[in-house]
């Protein structure tokens, strides 16, 4: 039989997708509010008791949040971009901001972090390889496309292959 296990209310439409992270058992998931800057929220949830372990709204300047968050593997880092044109990295053990990056327009792609490198797209027609070290595109990125990058990027590993798509129509695949 199902069991519902627990619920908890937050503030605002869930839009983006829930992810669970690997060390933490915890919840992530964006709320959107309005479409006003500053009533958005990133919560954090608590799995066992679906109490609220975080809420992180930049200081009142989050926008809806589309994206899936990426929680990078051992480590209990996450990104996530936002409709303020911001790619995020948080904390969730310290409850800090690690650095968040302005591309210029909406960021609608669900990021994904593969040995250091935060791949990602933008409203700006752009594919970022995102180093987290530097916090900082890599030399000779971002790669502009004919149109926006809301697609969400895919890796393959034995095939040391990236790939997304564009609005412009087309599927690009680059090495990692």
């Amino acid at each position: 039989p199902r069991a519902m296990l627990g619920t908890i209310e937050i503030t605002g439409d869930i839009v983006a997708p829930a992810f669970l992270t690997w060390e933490t058992g915890r919840v992530c998931i964006g709320s959107y509010v309005s479409a006003t800057p500053g009533s958005d929220t990133m919560y954090v949830i608590n799995s066992s008791n679906f109490s609220t372990y975080w809420k992180f709204a930049d200081s009142g300047n989050l926008a809806r949040i589309y994206t899936s968050t990426w929680c990078f593997p051992f480590t209990t880092k996450v990104n996530f971009g936002s409709d303020n044109d911001c790619i995020y990295a948080i904390d969730m053990a310290d409850q800090s901001l690690l650095y968040k990056y302005n591309t210029g327009e909406d960021v609608r792609s669900s990021p994904l972090s593969w040995n250091g490198i935060t791949y990602f797209g933008s409203n700006n027609d752009a594919f970022y390889a995102f180093d987290d070290v530097a916090e900082e595109p890599r030399p000779a990125w971002p790669f502009i496309t004919n149109g926006n990058v809301e697609s969400s990027p895919a890796v393959s590993v034995p095939s040391n292959l990236v790939v997304v798509g564009s609005s412009d129509g087309h599927v690009y695949g680059f090495s990692l």
